[in-house]
Protein backbone atom coordinates (compact mmCIF):
# COMPACT_ATOMS: atom_id res chain seq x y z
CA UNK A 1 0.00 0.00 0.00
CA UNK A 2 2.61 2.70 0.82
CA UNK A 3 4.03 1.91 -2.93
CA UNK A 4 1.25 2.62 -4.09
CA UNK A 5 0.83 5.72 -2.34
CA UNK A 6 4.00 6.78 -2.89
CA UNK A 7 3.92 6.23 -7.06
CA UNK A 8 0.77 7.63 -7.24
CA UNK A 9 2.18 11.00 -5.58
CA UNK A 10 4.95 10.44 -8.01
CA UNK A 11 2.88 10.44 -11.22
CA UNK A 12 1.06 13.04 -9.92
CA UNK A 13 4.28 15.72 -9.55
CA UNK A 14 4.90 14.33 -12.89
CA UNK A 15 1.89 15.00 -14.24
CA UNK A 16 1.66 18.65 -13.03
CA UNK A 17 5.44 19.39 -13.83
CA UNK A 18 3.89 18.56 -17.49
CA UNK A 19 0.97 20.80 -17.24
CA UNK A 20 2.75 23.51 -16.12
CA UNK A 21 5.85 22.89 -19.04
CA UNK A 22 2.61 23.26 -21.12
CA UNK A 23 1.23 26.44 -20.05
CA UNK A 24 4.59 28.05 -20.35
CA UNK A 25 4.87 26.55 -24.06
CA UNK A 26 0.92 27.77 -25.14
CA UNK A 27 1.76 31.13 -23.60
CA UNK A 28 4.98 31.46 -25.65
CA UNK A 29 3.45 30.60 -28.67
CA UNK A 30 1.09 33.05 -28.43
CA UNK A 31 3.37 35.99 -27.62
CA UNK A 32 5.50 35.05 -31.02
CA UNK A 33 4.49 38.41 -32.90
CA UNK A 34 7.65 39.05 -33.92
CA UNK A 35 6.60 43.21 -34.30
CA UNK A 36 5.24 43.59 -30.62
CA UNK A 37 8.12 41.97 -29.08
CA UNK A 38 10.60 43.83 -31.23
CA UNK A 39 11.70 46.14 -28.74
CA UNK A 40 11.88 48.81 -31.26
CA UNK A 41 12.67 52.28 -29.70
CA UNK A 42 11.23 54.16 -32.99
CA UNK A 43 9.75 53.24 -36.25
CA UNK A 44 9.57 55.50 -38.93
CA UNK A 45 7.42 55.09 -41.88
CA UNK A 46 8.48 56.08 -45.72
CA UNK A 47 7.06 57.01 -48.87
CA UNK A 48 10.10 56.07 -51.13
CA UNK A 49 9.83 55.11 -55.36
CA UNK A 50 9.94 51.23 -55.46
CA UNK A 51 10.59 50.77 -59.26
CA UNK A 52 11.94 47.82 -61.28
CA UNK A 53 13.87 49.17 -63.68
CA UNK A 54 15.89 51.24 -61.57
CA UNK A 55 16.20 48.02 -59.49
CA UNK A 56 15.01 50.01 -56.21
CA UNK A 57 12.86 47.43 -54.65
CA UNK A 58 13.24 47.97 -50.62
CA UNK A 59 12.72 50.72 -48.20
CA UNK A 60 16.75 49.19 -47.01
CA UNK A 61 19.52 48.35 -49.10
CA UNK A 62 23.13 47.21 -47.98
CA UNK A 63 21.81 48.02 -44.12
CA UNK A 64 20.77 52.19 -45.17
CA UNK A 65 17.99 53.61 -45.88
CA UNK A 66 17.15 53.87 -50.00
CA UNK A 67 17.76 57.18 -51.60
CA UNK A 68 14.37 56.95 -53.35
CA UNK A 69 12.48 58.12 -50.20
CA UNK A 70 9.94 60.97 -50.93
CA UNK A 71 8.65 61.59 -47.23
CA UNK A 72 9.02 59.89 -44.05
CA UNK A 73 6.86 60.51 -40.68
CA UNK A 74 7.98 59.27 -37.39
CA UNK A 75 5.28 56.88 -35.84
CA UNK A 76 3.80 57.66 -32.62
CA UNK A 77 3.60 54.61 -29.81
CA UNK A 78 -0.19 54.01 -30.36
CA UNK A 79 0.67 54.03 -34.19
CA UNK A 80 3.63 51.60 -33.37
CA UNK A 81 1.48 49.08 -31.54
CA UNK A 82 -1.82 49.65 -33.80
CA UNK A 83 0.75 48.48 -36.88
CA UNK A 84 2.53 45.48 -35.01
CA UNK A 85 -1.02 44.44 -34.15
CA UNK A 86 -1.92 44.46 -37.79
CA UNK A 87 0.74 42.54 -38.94
CA UNK A 88 0.12 40.04 -37.19
CA UNK A 89 -3.70 39.36 -36.91
CA UNK A 90 -5.00 36.53 -39.51
CA UNK A 91 -7.72 38.78 -40.67
CA UNK A 92 -5.34 41.15 -42.03
CA UNK A 93 -4.44 38.85 -44.92
CA UNK A 94 -6.21 36.72 -47.15
CA UNK A 95 -6.83 39.02 -50.86
CA UNK A 96 -5.32 38.38 -54.06
CA UNK A 97 -2.10 39.34 -54.95
CA UNK A 98 -0.01 39.55 -58.24
CA UNK A 99 3.63 39.20 -59.47
CA UNK A 100 4.34 42.68 -59.63
CA UNK A 101 6.72 43.93 -56.47
CA UNK A 102 7.06 47.91 -56.30
CA UNK A 103 6.67 49.39 -53.04
CA UNK A 104 6.71 52.45 -52.13
CA UNK A 105 6.07 52.35 -48.51
CA UNK A 106 8.27 51.21 -46.28
CA UNK A 107 8.24 50.70 -42.75
CA UNK A 108 11.70 50.59 -40.66
CA UNK A 109 12.27 49.58 -37.04
CA UNK A 110 14.95 51.03 -34.80
CA UNK A 111 16.67 50.59 -32.09
CA UNK A 112 20.20 52.87 -30.94
CA UNK A 113 19.63 54.53 -33.97
CA UNK A 114 20.37 50.88 -36.08
CA UNK A 115 18.75 49.14 -38.66
CA UNK A 116 16.69 45.68 -36.44
CA UNK A 117 14.13 45.27 -39.20
CA UNK A 118 12.08 46.84 -42.24
CA UNK A 119 8.84 45.73 -44.11
CA UNK A 120 8.48 46.69 -47.50
CA UNK A 121 4.44 47.09 -49.12
CA UNK A 122 3.53 47.15 -52.20
CA UNK A 123 -0.26 48.17 -52.58
CA UNK A 124 -0.23 47.62 -56.60
CA UNK A 125 0.75 43.65 -56.24
CA UNK A 126 -0.83 43.91 -52.95
CA UNK A 127 2.30 41.69 -51.17
CA UNK A 128 4.77 42.76 -47.76
CA UNK A 129 8.15 41.48 -47.80
CA UNK A 130 9.45 41.92 -44.16
CA UNK A 131 13.04 40.56 -42.77
CA UNK A 132 11.05 39.88 -39.76
CA UNK A 133 8.65 36.73 -39.10
CA UNK A 134 5.31 37.54 -39.43
CA UNK A 135 2.39 35.16 -39.08
CA UNK A 136 3.89 31.55 -39.22
CA UNK A 137 0.87 30.13 -40.84
CA UNK A 138 0.46 32.62 -43.72
CA UNK A 139 4.14 33.43 -44.65
CA UNK A 140 6.84 31.69 -46.79
CA UNK A 141 10.37 32.64 -46.11
CA UNK A 142 12.62 33.26 -49.10
CA UNK A 143 16.39 34.34 -49.50
CA UNK A 144 18.30 36.54 -51.76
CA UNK A 145 21.56 36.59 -51.28
CA UNK A 146 23.09 37.03 -47.62
CA UNK A 147 19.42 38.34 -46.89
CA UNK A 148 16.39 36.09 -45.55
CA UNK A 149 13.08 37.61 -45.44
CA UNK A 150 9.19 36.64 -44.98
CA UNK A 151 6.62 37.57 -47.28
CA UNK A 152 3.03 37.48 -47.08
CA UNK A 153 0.60 37.04 -50.35
CA UNK A 154 -2.71 38.92 -50.28
CA UNK A 155 -3.34 41.74 -47.93
CA UNK A 156 -6.80 41.66 -46.91
CA UNK A 157 -9.02 45.14 -46.96
CA UNK A 158 -8.77 45.71 -43.10
CA UNK A 159 -5.15 45.93 -43.46
CA UNK A 160 -5.09 47.62 -46.59
CA UNK A 161 -7.85 50.40 -45.33
CA UNK A 162 -5.80 50.88 -42.45
CA UNK A 163 -2.40 51.13 -43.40
CA UNK A 164 -4.26 53.49 -46.06
CA UNK A 165 -5.91 55.91 -43.62
CA UNK A 166 -2.34 56.23 -41.87
CA UNK A 167 -1.03 57.27 -45.39
CA UNK A 168 -3.78 59.83 -46.25
CA UNK A 169 -3.37 61.40 -42.99
CA UNK A 170 0.47 62.02 -43.32
CA UNK A 171 0.13 63.09 -46.89
CA UNK A 172 1.56 60.01 -48.66
CA UNK A 173 1.41 60.18 -52.49
CA UNK A 174 0.82 56.28 -52.75
CA UNK A 175 -2.70 56.12 -51.76
CA UNK A 176 -5.38 54.07 -52.52
CA UNK A 177 -8.61 54.47 -53.92
CA UNK A 178 -10.51 52.47 -51.65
Amino acid sequence: MKYYICNTLKTTKLFLLFLIGLNFSLKSQKSCNAFKNLQADSVIMYDFGGILEDNITSIVENNKVSSSVTKKVKLNKKNIYKISKLLYAKKSYGGISSLCFEPHLGLVYYKANQIIGYINVCFICNRLYSTLPMNEKLQSKERQGEMQYYIIDGMGEYLKQELNNLLIKNNFSHTLKL
